[in-house]
């Protein structure tokens, strides 16, 4: 049995396993993992192997003069004093260096427990959080614990910069819920030539260097500028959340990741991934924690024109978001009165056909017009992916569409599949909590 030990032990423990004094721990590395300090009562913590430690050692810090550890430290964070999935929140890895502002490597929290438990330490019991997350095995002592989770990862300052780090957690995450390449930091290095400098200490990364990293490592990417789609720019992000793809949002000031959403009161925030916390301090004025919440408002307070988001798309969807919004007004209108139809809600995101056969065929729903039988449209040659489209008539009755997104762009025919769904559930990709 792994042994656990107080909180409020924890900087005098740390300190002597990482040789760094507790008082610089407290200033530089505590804000980091703020969540994780205030909501849980106990930690254990271990030696670990983890590739990315040793990668920037070979890449980097072997050439140094640094007495450095191959190992990081794992620590592992609980609400009880039992290894248990409800009471696990997660675990972070340090690296094994002396330098307080760099050692913060992985994040793993198990969101099901860490959720419940910030929710009610910052009196959030009416907010809904959902969550872009894949299912990690995760080995404590003698226990096995699959939690649920998405990745996050620290820059180091001089192999990675907040760019590397960003692409990091979008690949490991693709990788681990669709199979999609993971990039580890290696590939960063040595997969772009557009405007390449010398690499240590990184610059950081320009756009379309990202862009090129990940083309070079095969996921097809998107890149939509603030200027450009200013009009649309917010809906095309929340189509992005509501179909599972995460989101890194680049200022002029920084770069982070979405990968969810709250609701409260019918408005919607924006759950982020900071990985280095200058953008959760300096720009959003909440501290360094790496976990925080950014309300629509401040959203579209920090967005210019030099503002981008860079995403990934499936390969085969070439009628992209603005088409089908497009499409849908005139083809609607033909069936549902068009005052009703304006008055909705809409929702426009990407599902895996498979999912939405489920959720049609395992609900109760209408099916219109009444010439289409149910057993009709499930023998429709779907891709992977499909447009699902939800409108929201009154409350729990929703409207439910599907569209191809194979379709040539210049089509002068509707992409939609023959039959319209009256449901009173809502389909969602994003784990809610």
């Amino acid at each position: 049995m792994k042994e656990l030990f107080e909180i409020r032990n924890f900087l005098d423990i740390l300190s002597k396993k990482i040789e760094i004094c507790k008082e610089l721990l407290k200033k530089y590395f505590i804000p980091r993992i703020g969540s994780f300090i205030k909501l849980a009562n106990f930690f254990a913590i271990e030696k670990y192997t983890q590739k990315e430690w040793k990668d920037l050692i070979s890449l980097h810090y072997i050439n140094t003069t640094y007495q450095l550890d191959k190992d990081v430290i794992r620590i592992h964070f609980f609400v009880n004093d039992s290894i248990t999935i409800e009471s696990y929140l997660g675990f972070l890895t340090l690296r094994n260096i002396s330098e307080p502002m760099v050692i913060l490597s992985h994040i793993f929290p198990n969101f099901p427990s860490f959720i419940r438990e910030y929710k009610n330490k910052f009196k959030l019991e009416n907010m809904q959080f959902y969550m872009m997350l894949y299912d990690k095995s995760v080995h404590i002592g003698s226990e096995e614990l699959i939690i649920k989770t998405f990745p996050f990862y620290s820059q180091d300052g001089v192999v990675t910069r907040c760019a590397h780090a960003d692409i990091m957690m979008v690949s490991n995450y693709l990788h681990h819920r669709w199979g999609f390449n993971k990039i580890e930091i290696s590939d960063i290095i040595n997969s772009y030539s557009f405007y390449r400098t010398k690499p240590f200490p990184s610059e950081g990364l320009l756009i379309y260097q990202i862009a090129e990293i990940f083309s070079n490592n095969k996921i097809d990417i998107c890149i939509k500028n603030r200027e450009v789609f200013e009009e649309h720019f917010i809906e095309i992000l929340d189509s992005l959340v509501e179909s599972s793809f995460p989101v890194i949002l680049a200022t002029k000031q920084h770069v982070c990741v979405i990968f969810g959403h709250t609701l409260s009161e019918g408005k919607k925030a924006y759950i982020i991934y900071d990985d280095s916390g200058y953008f959760t301090n300096n720009i959003l004025k909440k501290g360094k924690d790496f976990f925080t919440i950014m309300s629509r408002k401040e959203l579209e307070k920090l967005l210019d024109k030099n503002s981008y988001i860079i995403y990934p798309e499936p390969q085969r969807v070439y009628y992209p978001y603005l088409n089908v919004k497009n499409a849908l007004e005139s083809y609607i209108y033909q069936f549902f009165n068009k005052e009703i139809i304006k008055k909705s809600k809409q929702r426009i995101f990407l599902v895996e056909n498979t999912v939405v056969k489920k959720f049609l065929y395992d609900n109760k729903v209408e099916i219109r017009p009444k010439t289409v039988k149910k057993e009709d449209f499930f023998k429709q040659n779907f891709p992977h992916f499909v447009w699902y489209i939800e409108l929201e008539l009154s409350k729990n009755n929703y409207l439910v569409i599907c569209g191809d997104p194979t379709k040539h762009i210049f089509s002068i025919n509707p992409p939609f599949y023959r039959g319209f769904f009256i449901t009173n559930k809502v389909l969602g990709t994003l784990s809610g909590f």
